[in-house]
Order: C-alpha cells, then sequence, then structure tokens
C-alpha cells in the first residue's frame, strides 16, 4: 500500500496528536497540514463522553488528530489529553504546539529573540508546591515532578543537538514557514519590533501617574493593557541583542532562520509577566522558556512541546508576534513529524486514495460481512461502499481498495449538473387509472402492440430496446413517469433479473431547457451519475486513471468532462454491475429533444444500442416519428402511443368535467348532451393529452362563468384541432394593453446563452421585474434594488403572487410556474437548509395559494427562489420560436427585446437585495457567477454597459467568500472564490480572470499593481484560470491578455517576483509547457499570444537563469481553475537537458538556461520561437 495516500480505517490508526490552546496557533496547525480530511470527522467519531472538537488530516506519512482546547491552562489540557487518550488509545507521540514566553538569554549566554522556536527536553510545574508567609517552595520529590521523555524521545532529543541535523530541522522549517506566511497572510514583524528591557524597568507610567510611582510598587489598569509606545517606555533600557544588531548590519529584509532551542519549559496556570520572576526561575531551574498546558499533557503521552516565542516573559509583553510565533511554531512542528520515524505496524485495513481496477470483483455475502464486522470489533456506522470496499480489499490483498470519500464527492460533484431532476419533476402524474393498459395483468394481456410486460420480463439476447413514439403532445413523457414509478422487479421484469438486483437510471431531455438537459454529454453524465450514486464502490474502478488523480488533488477543479470519456465509464460501470450480478434499466425519455444536427443523432442512437448490446441492460426510449427514429428502430419492440391512449383521454375528460359541480347539475338535466360533448372532446384530441389539457381548462372557464353546455360545444368548435394554431389563438386572445409584457415574458423565457452554460434556470423572481421600463433598469437606477426588501415577508409574498398572475394573465397557460424544494443543491452553492417533509410534499407542484403558507413563512428566504418557470410544453416553445410568431412578439416590443440585458439587471437587483439578508450567502454566489458570465460574452466585454454593471457588481462579489461557504462544482466562478483568500484575490483579479476586458482597462493601475499581496497580478494575467476551456466556451481569459500585460508591466510588475516561493516567470514558462504538452486549444493565433508574451517577459527583465527546482515544481498545478484531468506527472522538459554550470549562476542549486527551456518549445511554435532563443543566448554573455 503506498503510504503516502493511506487513510486509516478506523481511530485505531492514529498515532499521532497535535494539541493546541488557541485558534489562533489550531490554524496554523491546520494550514501546515498536508491532507485536512474534512469529511472524516463524524466517520472517525469518537467515544461517549469526549468533549473533544476533534480535525484529522496527515502531514507527511502521519496520519494525525488534531485537538483544539475550550481555554487555556493545565486543567483544560489534562482533560482533554484524558479524553483523548480514551478515544484514540494508539497515540504514541502528542506535540503541545503553540505560542509561549521566553528567556532572553541561555545559561550558556546564547540568546533566545522573538520567532524563535523552544522544543521541551523536560517540563518543571512552577505552579506547584507550598505557599509559604515569606516565600513558595516548589515540590520537587520524586514523585512530585514530571517524569523525563521515554528512550525514543530522548533520542529524538539528542539527535537534534547535533548542529548538522539541527541545521535540516532549521532549513525544513524555514521552507514551510515561507509557505505558511504567503497563504496566511501574516509578515515578519521585524527586528524593530523585538525589544527586550532592563529586568528592573517595569511597564508602567513614570510620569505623573500615583498608582504607577515607585513609592507604592504597584502598576495602574491603565498602563497594563497600553503598550510600550502608548506610555512611552524609555529606549534607552533597551538591551543590546547581538543577533538582532547582525541582520541590521547585513541590510536583508528577508524572513530571518527561527532559531530552534532544545531545553527546560515553565509551565503553571498563571502566564508569566514579571522579568525578575522569569529571571529568578531561569537561574535556580535552568528554564528557558514559559508555557501554561504541558503540565496537563506530558505524562499521559510521549510529549514534545514546541512553542514559538512571542514575548520575554516581562511586564512588557504585546500581542504583536503571537500570530508569527503560532506560525513559526507550526512549521517547525511539520518538520519535527516529518523527520520522525514510527515503529512499523503490521498490515491493516485502511482507506487508500488509490484508484484501482478490480479485474476479479466478486462481492461478499451479508453473512461474510456482518463475521468480518464481530472479529474486527467495528461497533461505529460505516458507510456501506467503505466498509465493502475494505472487506474486498481483505479477501485478496493483491486488489487496491477503492475508498477515498473526498476524491469519490469530488467525482460525483464534476458529474452533477443544476436541473438534473428537474424535468423529470416537472411531467405531470399519470391521470388516475391511465395508463394500466400498457402493464395488464396476466388475465388481460392483450396483443395489439408489443407488449411491454413481456419485453422487460424476458431473458432473451435480442429486443434489449423499446421505443414509445408518439406525436406532439401525445404524453409519451407522462407514460415514462408512469413506467418509472411503476415497473416493479418481481412482478415485470422476470426471469430477466431473476436472482439479480436492478440498477435504474433516467434522462428526461428537455428542448427549452439549459444545454446539459438536452445533449448528448447530459445524457451521459446523468445516467453514469445514478449508477454511481447507487454504487459508489465503482467509481475509482470506471473512472479514467488520469480523473482519479486529480480528485484527489484538491487544487485541480474538476470540469472537462468529454463525451468519450463519459461513454467509456459509463460502459465500465455496466460491466462492473454485471460481475455484481446487477441489471440496469435506463429510460431515456425525448430523444427528439436533443440539439443536435442528423449526424449526431445518430451518433446517440449508436451509443445507446452499443450499451444494450451489454447483456444486463435493458433501455426504454421515447420520441417523436421522426423518419431517423423509424429507420433506427424499425425492427425493434415498440407502439405509437396515439393509438392507445383513447380511452385515457376519454377517462381524463370525464374526471375533470364530473369532478366540477355545475357540470354535474346539467349533466343531471342532460346526461345526453353532456356525455357527447365529452365524447366530441375525447374525438377531435386525436390522442394528443397536451390540447385536451388546454381545451378542458378553456371549457371549465365557460361553465365557471355561468354558460351552458350548448355554449360549451359551440366553443370546442371554435377551438382549432392544430396545437400551433391553438396556441395562435391563445396569444391573440391576451388584453392589448398587456400584449408587450407577455413578449417581454415571452422572449425572456425563449433566451438562451450560447457562448456559455447558463446553469440556472428561469425563476420567477425574475419576472418580477418585467414591469420596468426598460432592460437595464438596474444600470439607469442603481438604487433599484432597494425597492425589493427580503426581509419584508408580506411584501415578498405580494411581489411573487403579483407576478404570478400577470405571468397566467398575459402569457394564457403558455408558462407555469412550479416550486422545486428538492432542487436546491442544484440550484444555489453549498446549501445545507433543511427542507420540511411538508414543503417536499409539494416537490414538482404548480405554484398556486394553496401552497403559500409554506414558501412564504418558513425562517428561509430562499424558498422563494426555488419558485421556476418554463413552458407547459415544448410544443409552445417550437411554436414560440417560428418566424411568424418571432415577428409578432418582436412587434410587440418595437423590436427584439434585450433579454440578456433585462436578466443581467433582474439578477444584479437581487444580488444587491440578498447583501442585506444573512441567508442570502447561499443564493449570492450562484447569481454571482451568471452576471459576470453574461457580462464577459465577447460583444460585452469591451462595452460600457459591461464596464458599469461591473462597477456596481464590485463591493457584493468581493463579500461573497465573506459566508465562507463550499462551493459547488456547478458555477463558472467557483475556483476564483475558493482561492480567494490564498490568493488574497479581489474584483479587479476576477475581471482578469474573466476577461472582462473593458472593466479591467478602466481601472487597473499603477498602485493596484504594486500593493497588491498573494498571486501578483502579472501572474494572473499570464497563467489564465480557463486556459482549459478556450475550445468550447467563449467566456473566460483562455490565453494570456496581451493588452492588460503590457499595461502591468509598464506599470512595473516584475517578471522576477515570487509566488509560492517560485517566481512569476518560471511559473510562466511551466505553464507554457504543460499547456503545450496538454494539447489544449493551440491554435496559431493562441500561439502567437504565447509567443508575444514570452518576448515581453524577456524584455522586461526576465532572468536567463532558473534553478531548476522552479520550472519542476508543482506549484503551476495548486492554481484552482477549470483543469483537465490530464496526468500532470508527464516529463515536462526533456531529461537531458543541460543545466549551467554553477560559477555562472553563483547560485547552490542546478539551474537551466531559458534559453535551452525555449528550445524544447520549437516543435511546437516552429521557427517563431528561434529569435526569442538568439535574444535569451544573447543576455546569458553577460553572466
Amino acid at each position: 500500500m503506498d503510504n503516502s495516500q493511506y487513510r486509516p480505517l478506523n481511530r485505531d490508526g492514529f498515532e499521532i496528536a497535535i494539541i493546541c490552546a488557541l485558534p489562533r496557533e489550531a490554524n496554523a496547525v491546520l494550514c501546515a497540514m498536508d491532507e485536512i480530511w474534512y469529511d472524516c470527522r463524524h466517520y472517525y467519531g469518537k467515544i461517549t463522553g469526549d468533549d473533544n472538537s476533534y480535525d484529522f488530516g496527515k502531514i507527511g506519512l502521519h496520519c494525525v488528530v488534531i485537538v483544539t482546547l475550550p481555554n487555556m491552562g493545565s486543567v483544560k489540557a489534562s482533560s482533554a489529553s484524558r479524553s483523548l487518550k480514551m478515544s484514540f488509545n494508539s497515540i504514541k507521540l502528542a506535540l503541545l504546539v503553540g505560542i509561549c514566553g521566553a528567556v532572553p538569554f541561555k545559561r550558556d549566554g546564547s540568546e533566545i529573540v522573538l520567532g524563535d522556536v523552544i522544543i521541551s527536553e523536560t517540563i518543571v510545574e512552577l505552579d506547584y508546591g507550598r505557599q509559604y508567609p515569606g516565600s513558595f517552595k516548589r515540590k520537587d520529590a520524586l514523585l512530585d515532578v514530571h517524569g523525563r521523555p521515554n528512550e525514543e524521545i530522548l533520542g529524538l532529543l539528542q539527535r537534534w543537538k547535533i548542529p548538522t541535523i539541527l541545521e535540516t530541522l532549521r532549513h525544513g522549517s524555514m521552507w514551510h514557514l515561507r509557505y505558511l506566511l504567503q497563504r496566511l497572510n501574516i509578515d515578519y514583524p521585524g527586528a524593530s519590533q523585538d525589544m527586550l528591557f532592563q529586568s528592573d524597568y517595569i511597564h508602567k507610567h513614570h510620569g505623573k501617574c500615583m498608582e504607577c510611582s515607585d513609592a507604592v510598587g504597584t502598576v495602574c489598569q491603565s498602563a497594563i493593557t497600553a503598550s510600550c509606545s502608548d506610555i512611552l517606555c524609555d529606549q534607552s533600557q533597551l538591551v543590546a541583542r547581538h543577533r538582532l544588531e547582525d541582520a541590521a548590519k547585513s541590510g536583508s529584509s528577508k524572513i530571518p532562520d527561527p532559531g530552534i532551542h532544545i531545553g527546560s519549559i515553565g509551565t503553571g496556570n498563571a502566564v508569566m509577566k514579571s522579568a525578575q520572576h522569569r529571571d529568578h526561575h531561569a537561574q535556580s531551574e535552568s528554564i528557558i522558556a514559559f508555557e501554561m498546558e504541558g503540565a496537563g499533557v506530558w505524562d499521559k503521552f510521549n510529549c514534545l512541546v514546541i512553542k514559538g516565542v512571542c514575548d520575554y516573559a516581562d511586564s512588557h509583553k504585546s500581542k504583536t508576534w503571537q500570530d508569527y510565533a503560532a506560525v513559526v511554531a507550526a512549521a517547525v512542528a511539520k518538520e519535527v513529524l516529518r523527520q520522525y520515524v514510527t515503529a512499523q505496524r503490521l498490515p491493516q485495513p485502511a482507506i487508500t486514495n488509490d484508484n484501482c481496477h478490480l479485474l476479479h470483483w466478486e462481492p461478499f455475502s451479508r453473512s461474510r460481512q456482518d463475521s468480518f464486522r464481530n472479529v474486527h470489533g467495528i461497533h461505529h456506522p460505516t458507510p456501506r461502499y467503505l466498509f465493502d470496499g475494505v472487506v474486498k480489499g481483505i479477501g485478496n490483498s493483491s486488489e487496491k481498495v477503492p475508498c477515498n470519500i473526498h476524491a469519490q464527492q469530488r467525482i460525483m460533484a464534476s458529474l452533477q449538473f443544476p436541473q438534473m431532476q428537474e424535468r423529470a419533476q416537472q411531467i405531470e402524474a399519470a391521470h388516475e387509472q391511465t395508463y394500466e393498459w400498457i402493464l395488464p395483468s396476466q388475465d388481460k394481456k392483450t396483443y395489439r402492440w408489443d407488449d411491454l410486460a413481456t419485453w422487460l420480463s424476458s431473458s432473451t439476447e435480442t429486443g434489449r430496446i423499446y421505443w414509445i413514439s408518439g406525436k406532439p403532445g401525445s404524453g409519451k413523457s407522462t407514460l415514462m413517469r408512469f413506467l418509472r414509478e411503476r415497473l416493479d422487479v418481481q412482478e415485470h421484469m422476470l426471469p430477466w433479473a431473476q436472482g439479480c438486483s436492478v440498477v435504474r437510471a433516467f434522462y428526461f431531455s428537455w428542448s427549452p431547457g439549459n444545454v446539459l438537459q438536452k445533449s448528448l454529454e447530459g445524457l451521459l453524465r446523468s445516467l453514469l451519475f445514478q449508477i454511481l450514486k447507487q454504487k459508489p464502490d465503482l467509481i475509482p474502478e470506471v473512472i479514467d486513471d488520469m480523473r482519479w488523480n486529480a480528485a484527489r488533488m484538491s487544487s485541480l477543479t474538476l470540469a472537462d468532462w468529454n463525451n468519450l470519456e463519459l461513454f467509456s465509464s459509463l460502459q465500465r460501470s455496466i460491466l462492473g454491475l454485471q460481475k455484481l450480478f446487477t441489471r440496469v434499466l435506463f429510460f431515456v425519455d425525448g430523444l427528439d429533444e436533443f440539439e443536435c444536427s442528423d449526424e449526431m443523432c445518430q451518433d446517440i442512437i449508436g451509443m445507446l444500442k452499443r450499451l444494450a448490446c451489454t447483456g444486463n441492460v435493458k433501455i426504454l426510449l421515447s420520441s417523436r416519428p421522426w423518419n431517423i427514429f423509424q429507420d433506427s428502430f424499425s425492427d425493434i419492440p415498440k407502439i405509437r402511443l396515439e393509438d392507445l391512449t383513447r380511452d385515457d383521454i376519454n377517462l381524463y375528460v370525464q374526471a375533470k368535467f364530473l369532478n366540477n359541480p355545475r357540470f354535474q347539475y346539467l349533466l343531471r338535466c342532460d346526461q345526453k348532451t353532456a356525455y357527447a360533448l365529452i365524447s366530441a372532446v375525447t374525438d377531435k384530441a386525436e390522442g394528443v393529452f397536451l390540447w385536451v389539457r388546454l381545451v378542458v381548462r378553456d371549457l371549465l372557464k365557460i361553465i365557471r362563468d355561468g354558460d351552458d353546455i350548448r355554449t360549451m360545444y359551440q366553443k370546442l368548435e371554435e377551438i382549432p384541432a392544430d396545437l400551433n394554431d391553438y396556441f395562435k389563438c391563445l396569444l391573440f386572445s391576451v388584453d392589448p394593453q398587456h400584449r408587450r409584457e407577455a413578449s417581454v415574458i415571452l422572449q425572456v423565457a425563449l433566451h438562451e446563452e450560447h457562448e456559455f452554460t447558463s446553469l440556472h434556470p428561469l425563476r420567477l423572481f425574475d419576472l418580477s421585474f418585467t414591469d420596468e421600463s426598460s432592460p437595464d433598469f438596474a444600470l439607469v437606477e442603481p438604487l433599484n434594488h432597494r425597492k425589493v426588501s427580503m426581509n419584508d415577508r408580506e411584501g415578498l409574498r405580494f411581489r411573487l403572487d403579483s407576478t404570478l398572475r400577470r405571468l397566467n394573465s398575459r402569457c394564457m397557460g403558455l408558462l407555469e410556474c412550479t416550486y422545486n424544494p428538492g432542487n436546491l443543491s442544484d440550484l444555489f452553492c453549498g446549501v445545507s437548509t433543511e427542507i420540511s417533509k411538508g414543503t417536499l410534499l409539494y416537490q414538482g407542484r404548480k405554484f398556486e395559494p394553496s401552497i403559500y403558507s409554506e414558501i412564504f413563512n418558513g425562517p428561509d428566504l430562499l424558498h422563494s427562489f426555488m419558485l421556476t418557470v418554463d413552458f407547459l410544453h415544448r410544443c409552445c416553445r417550437d411554436f414560440l420560436l417560428s418566424p411568424q410568431i418571432q415577428s409578432l412578439l418582436h412587434q410587440y416590443t418595437e423590436g427584439q427585446y434585450d433579454a440578456r440585458m433585462f436578466m443581467v439587471n433582474a439578477r444584479i437587483s437581487q444580488l444587491l437585495a440578498l447583501q442585506r439578508v444573512e441567508s442570502g450567502c447561499s443564493i449570492s454566489p450562484g447569481i454571482a457567477s451568471y452576471i459576470i458570465s453574461a457580462l464577459s460574452v465577447p460583444e460585452w466585454k469591451d462595452a460600457a454597459v459591461s464596464i458599469k454593471a461591473a462597477h456596481i457588481l464590485q463591493p457584493a462579489v468581493e463579500a461573497l467568500p465573506c459566508y465562507d461557504k463550499t462551493y459547488s462544482t456547478g458555477w463558472y466562478i467557483e475556483p476564483v472564490l475558493n482561492s480567494w483568500y490564498e490568493e488574497k484575490s479581489n474584483f479587479l483579479t476576477l475581471a482578469i480572470d474573466f476577461d472582462m476586458r473593458g472593466y479591467c482597462m478602466a481601472y487597473l493601475t499603477e498602485d493596484q499593481v504594486q500593493a497588491k499581496k498573494g498571486r501578483p497580478i502579472l501572474d494572473y494575467i499570464l497563467r489564465p484560470r480557463f486556459e482549459a476551456t478556450g475550445a468550447y466556451m467563449k467566456i473566460g481569459n483562455s490565453v494570456p491578455s496581451i493588452d492588460l500585460l503590457h499595461r502591468v508591466l509598464t506599470f512595473g510588475a516584475d517578471p522576477n517576483s515570487l509566488y509560492l516561493g517560485v517566481s512569476v516567470w518560471a511559473l510562466f514558462l511551466s505553464a507554457v509547457a504543460d499547456w503545450l504538452h496538454r494539447g489544449f486549444d493551440t491554435s496559431a493565433i493562441n500561439k502567437q499570444a504565447y509567443l508575444v508574451s514570452l518576448r515581453m517577459m524577456i524584455g522586461r527583465g526576465a532572468a536567463l537563469v532558473l534553478p531548476r527546482s522552479w520550472v519542476l515544481s508543482d506549484v503551476h498545478w495548486h492554481l484552482h481553475r477549470f483543469d483537465s484531468f490530464r496526468n500532470k506527472n508527464h516529463d515536462r522538459w526533456p531529461k537531458d537537458l543541460p543545466t549551467v554550470e554553477k560559477a555562472m549562476t553563483r547560485l547552490s542549486q542546478p539551474c537551466y538556461a531559458v534559453a535551452d527551456l525555449l528550445g524544447t518549445f520549437r516543435v511546437d511554435f516552429g521557427p517563431g520561437i528561434d529569435d526569442l532563443i538568439a535574444l535569451a543566448r544573447a543576455g546569458m554573455d553577460c553572466y
């Protein structure tokens, strides 16, 4: 097993504990971890009575449990250590990591300065003893003092006293320190802030304060809390420090290497703030530092106390150095663990991050699983997929076990997309007693069609696909929903499923939806997601090796699936299920709704047929009877729906009419005419359920308004039998004064984004702004959002109710609003809101007053954003897109309405309004992502409207990361927000990422370039976050922008500035190499952009010799972005690339000449790179 990817099966696998007293100490330690397992806190758990809160992760090869104490002091530390030992009884070493006060001069005369680190050799409990009238006597009998460390710890300490070994400890710690300071945005306070006063010079007022007078010998409260600068402590009382003076003379501004001191540490429950007492203990006990928790931990574990020095334990103590000292201690602790070697343990069941291919998978029986639990004493709940994987690994030690929870979650998140289930939830359930004919009982079977029940139960190898065809509106989707809900394994699938389980997956395509709701990619992602959700232990087996490896690297955003990879993974999952004796039943509704060419449609059909060739798969399809489907499915079982639904339509019409009290009375008065009307409606429908729904609705309005059956007959005769003609009648029936708003609503509903995939449905909240006079209302009147108060529940209810009423009256039923609380995690980022069972009962229900209380009376305003608007049927959208109707809609709005402008302004208003409520954090990132994406499309990125909108958005977007949410993979803004604090990003850098060129050119200044901390602005331009998307998406910066690059270089950006310990120039060269290796959009125009960028960097003084470690560094892969899963371990540079002689570089490590690095690009760039190579070689002559 690869220990670098090891996760323990249970708590017994943890041998290292780190204990911290303060949150700042714990934060530094967590940031120093190589891995943090946020997903395992509930899995590992703790024993009853343990009040500790634990975090888990890894440093080096060690699995580590981290404890943060509830407060300072030995009592809290003792209690926490006791609980830790009971829950984690395999701990071999405990590190107490944090901050301390120190003795400035050790007995040997060597100095300790602030920022040094103390490692315990032993501890002395200073407040354990007897208080006599004139003195305190510490107990120092053998049984009263703490024991010495065990032989292993003593061996480590002795080893670190060897100067050569201590230097390796310091060197490694310094490497970690630089990274942590940059990540946490903590600066070295500087030697000028390291002030040591004479021991007899007390921190107090030395003027007119009576309480602070020397005679009294006390210090006033204001002096205690004041800083040295506040009370003007006498600088002449400072003690000279040779280490600090030497650093000042060298003129170096770099962070000094921390001194590491091993010795005795004094511990007690009182903070040491007396220089005289400090010096007394140092002289009498050989103590070199003071802290407060060591006594509570020392004798319970083999323990090392590792503390960063933040003060001199005197009255001048301040908090200036605490953050820095905590980081230094964490850095040394990390290096200590990297050098600490545990005794080799016997092999144990483990969770690993390794991907694997289980070539011979034989599932264990339930009895064998139960036996395993009993033998190994697993009493805590274990996730099924973890447990099964572990058991298989023990059963066959030659196989690797796929059980990385975090990687599995990332794979699943990358497959999922918003609205994946939306269409299935929108389809109305079959009316009572309809469609029963398709699954008849044995004694009622008829054979007017290819019997579906016979097909489903058959175990023969032929006819694995069944096709349901029907003309528009005939009820195909409703039938597919009926079958998905009603099919039963025992009743309908035997003998095909004899002795097997059945996994079902469905895809209801939707032409009016987003791209993934009507594409091959959406189909494959949906089917694969549903299979792996039901069988998660298959994930490492079926996912491509390189994607699985990338999923284990949290710095990569998985958003780059392609159809070939998806299909291969789906095939492997089907084969994996076959080995598990599992059948697969796919439901694919609406093949005709895919947005594709005939060639692509033929490919989709071929793909489905290939899937059906596997013996454990059957596929149920539906579509309109187009020629391409008629030809492809001529020899498979099928039905034509409109030929078989007359009785169902008659049942529906009867039920709707007879449920109306007024019709019941008319029926009693004239039964013959009433039933004749029902038959007339049924006959005129010609098998089209959608037509029936609309006509019955209109006829019932006639009864409601007081008319009789004869009037209903007349109305029926006037209604066209053709759906499109009927829609036209509905449109013309809109009141003339409302036709403009009706056209606005319909054009907004028809709007689609083509430059990027809009992952948002149209929401009722969006349409609540259709009464605005112009589509750019939020830009014309920036305070427009204040008209919407998210805290005014009554006003919110009235606004949405009014919008619904306008929707119904203006659009005449062509659009409908449904309530989708179950889609919350799809629609918004990181939402974990509790959804009541009562609310879920209304999932997919039409929005109407009867469910208002569930939506508006709850504690969370999120429900108001779950009201989605869509077309009643695809036929409605097709009708509205016809040239004749488009011309009519544009006539009502005096030209084509700018639907994108409206959506951007509506969502700007919502985003700004959400700033004023706490729960808006879950909704805001998704809304912001749409707005930023829309502002970045090619025709808008330079436009004044985009610049103005971006300026209004800036404060709202910069507030988003403050919510500290984990964002889902659905939004384009996600990688930017996930790295916001790490890179110290701002709205300008986000604009660079999204290539909002107009805004960048308007607001990028020299001060911003020079003052930017964290990731340099130059690096944002050179290493685009959307590098992998340029070939298929028209937003985001996919290659360096020459205009922006020229501007930031003019403003003084330094190509040799460092980020994460590597120069921006080295990172750029590595990025170019990786870009070429991974074969992204390497068109001629993109290559030219990189060539120009390389030339500009060399021209601005980029180094011509680079350390080999820089250009081989993995730092380039730490960038959060839309990236491919391709393996990062390719040979970035040729292995025989020569290094530069050390005498030329004046560096201690091997270096490469930039000219040689550029030479490796010649194959891809051609002769265009030669003049750059010559330029770099000419510059080398100066070395």
